[in-house]
This record gives structure tokens, sequence and C-alpha cells, in this order.
């Protein structure tokens, strides 16, 4: 049920590029750790860690992403939440390339 040029659904696993420990997406739109101007796609923890505090919490933009190893759980409310994420998205960041 993935669909393209769609921000991934929470739960999804992935590699960042130049890193060599998986990632879980667990938020999306998040301010970066140093100033409330830099807005990412997504917010995520340490896989299989999981998630432990603020302070361990990484953010990052979609073309940072190397592989994906899973995509987190999707049904109709994802895909419906997913279209309203679009719009915020496209609100806040202008259009942003999810392929």
């Amino acid at each position: 049920m993935a669909r393209k040029n769609r921000p991934l659904p929470i739960g999804s696993v992935v590699l960042l590029k130049g890193a060599d420990t998986k990632m879980m997406i667990l938020g999306y739109l998040k301010y970066g750790p140093f100033n409330r101007t830099d807005i990412y796609d997504y917010a995520a923890c340490l896989y299989p860690q999981g998630y432990h505090s603020p302070e361990k919490t990484f953010v990052f933009n979609h073309d940072g992403i190397e592989r994906i190893y899973a995509l987190g759980y999707q049904d109709d409310s994802q895909i419906e939440f997913a279209e309203e994420l679009m719009e915020q998205f496209r609100s806040i960041k202008g259009e942003t390339d999810f392929s």
C-alpha cells in the first residue's frame, strides 16, 4: 500500500546516508536542535533501541535517506493523514520531494 511521493509512515525503519545505525521514524516537521528556523521532514529514534528521551531524538530530511528497511503500518486512516500532512509540508516547506 506504499505510495510514492508521500512521507514515510510512523514506524518506518531507515538508514541515513553515511550512517551505520538504523533509525525509526516517530514524527514529522520537527525543528532542528539548535534553532527554531530549520524544520526537518522527520524525527526519529535509534533502532532497535527505540525512544529514550528528547536528547536521543534525531531530525533529518527525506533526501538524507539512503535505504528504507521497513515501512510503518499503513491503513486508510494513515493514507488520509498523509494527504493532510502533505498540505502541511507544502505550507511550511514549499514543494517537497518524497520519491
